[in-house]
């Protein structure tokens, strides 16, 4: 699915999910400390009780092709020097507390941290 076509499936979740200009994209990085190795369970934190966000929508999941980009890549001038820089490509299950999302984005913010 392209950028374009998961902005518009956000924007169905509700009025929240408006988009004001036109979306630019993102990077959508994943750190090695959120991988799950084969065999792992998936453990969802436990939503806290003074956590201000109504749940409407809970845990969304989509299963994704990520890349893995195995050397530095700086103004990269065409598809060939970009694709010399990838080191490889896996699946990647992809899970976002949609509610907590909304309410950080509509906040200007990434994420949203409740302490």
């Amino acid at each position: 699915k392209n950028y374009r076509e998961h902005i518009t499936e956000l924007a169905q979740l509700g009025p929240e999910w408006k988009l004001e200009q036109e979306p630019e994209p993102v990077i959508f990085l994943k750190p090695t400390t959120t991988y799950a190795w084969p065999g792992e369970p998936l453990v969802l934190p436990r939503r806290r009780v003074a956590c201000p966000v109504e749940v409407k929508h809970g845990v969304h999941h989509e299963l994704e092709l990520a890349v893995i980009i195995g050397s530095r890549a700086c103004k990269v001038q065409d598809e060939k020097s970009a694709m010399d820089c990838v080191a490889g490509y896996l699946l990647a299950l992809d899970m976002t507390e949609r509610d907590e999302q909304t309410a950080a984005k509509n906040k200007g913010m990434p994420a949203q941290i409740w302490i």
